[in-house]
């Protein structure tokens, strides 16, 4: 990734983006529209490793205010405008007809569920998980996981074993 890259050459500790509320209302509508499940929904989060988005708290409108009040300026990605993507035909038409806050309040609580699941799966991967030569065995026992378990147990165990291509 380039910008991890950009901070370990310049020694910056985080990387911070400029992810609003906004952003994550529109993110869910995207991933609903694709039929995502948990792990889609729970989508821009506050922090994940060196990456902070310290403005999801904000909406797109607030952070466009504070900037016009400094007498500062802000640049528009020209992707933003193109209706051949999702996001802009999202932004344009969709989202001014629904609620902002409760779209992020949405992927906010799906994060906080998601969170609770990885524990959960964290925990029994180390109790059923097993190296073997070919990567990793899980060892489920009698139990016999839900598909969608089973789904993000296997998404687990495969991203478990060093040097594969992500799913």
């Amino acid at each position: 990734m380039l910008l991890e890259q950009a901070r370990v050459a310049s020694g910056a500790r985080w990387i911070a983006l400029g992810h609003t509320r906004t952003d994550l209302a529109e993110t869910v509508l995207a991933r609903l529209h694709r039929g995502v499940g948990l792990d889609g929904l729970a989508c821009l989060v506050p922090r994940r490793g060196a990456i902070v988005r310290p403005l999801l708290g904000t909406s797109r409108d607030e952070v466009r205010h504070v900037l016009r009040q400094l007498g500062r300026s802000w640049s528009e990605d020209p992707s933003n405008e193109d209706p051949r993507f999702e996001r802009s035909v999202i932004r344009a038409e969709l989202l001014p007809r629904l609620d902002a806050d409760v779209l992020a309040e949405i992927a906010e609580q799906a994060a906080g569920t998601r969170r609770v699941l990885e524990a959960g799966e964290g925990a029994s991967m180390r109790r059923r998980a097993r190296p073997c030569s070919a990567g990793v065995t899980l060892d489920l026992g009698e139990q016999v996981p839900s598909r969608a378990v089973a789904a993000r147990l296997v998404r687990r165990m495969w991203e478990a074993v060093p040097g594969v291509a992500p799913l």
